[in-house]
């Protein structure tokens, strides 16, 4: 099982309850444990707030905030992150070559998390998974079967666009 000393978990700038809830229990907090987490830092958004009754008896020092700015430090330093399937959060993580595991949430109108996130699966970018399986999916998962993800090349699309518009 890979080690990840410091874990980054997102949820983005409203609210995903139930990702919070599932990083709060006991056996997740297990879980970190035998990943040898020292450091988690969870961004909790508009959400409720986060319960550290369950972290009092480990060592791993917790950080919490609802939003700031820029997650782009946090990200930088973790060594995984924990993120809801959004599409900004996923390409910015990935671009900064971190393991990520996309957390669905299915409470969001027209399931876009969902194709994202299986579509960068299926190319071997990140894991994915709906909450209730995060913990699964951790203790599973081969992080180094993950492939580095490639920004796509836009001059063909706007080579397109251009003619489309009869700019060339």
């Amino acid at each position: 099982m890979k080690k990840f000393e410091k874990i980054f978990v997102t949820v983005g700038t409203t609210e995903f309850n139930e990702l919070i809830y599932e990083i709060q229990k006991q056996e997740f907090v297990k879980v970190l444990q035998k990943l040898e987490c020292k450091n988690l830092t969870v961004q909790f958004g508009n959400g409720t707030d986060f319960d550290f009754k369950n972290f009092e008896s480990s060592t791993i020092d917790v950080q919490t905030y609802r939003t700031k700015p820029s997650i782009s430090d946090d990200i930088c330093n973790a060594d995984l992150v924990i993120s809801h399937a959004g599409v900004g959060t996923c390409l910015e993580v990935l671009n900064y070559n971190k393991p990520l595991i996309a957390v669905i949430n299915t409470e969001l109108m027209n399931n876009h998390q969902n194709e994202l996130a299986t579509q960068l699966f299926k190319q071997k970018h990140l894991f994915v998974c709906e909450p209730n399986d995060l913990q699964k999916i951790i203790l599973t998962s081969n992080f180094d079967e993950l492939l580095p993800y490639k920004k796509g090349d836009m001059s063909i699309f706007i080579k397109k666009l251009d003619e489309l518009m009869g700019f060339t």
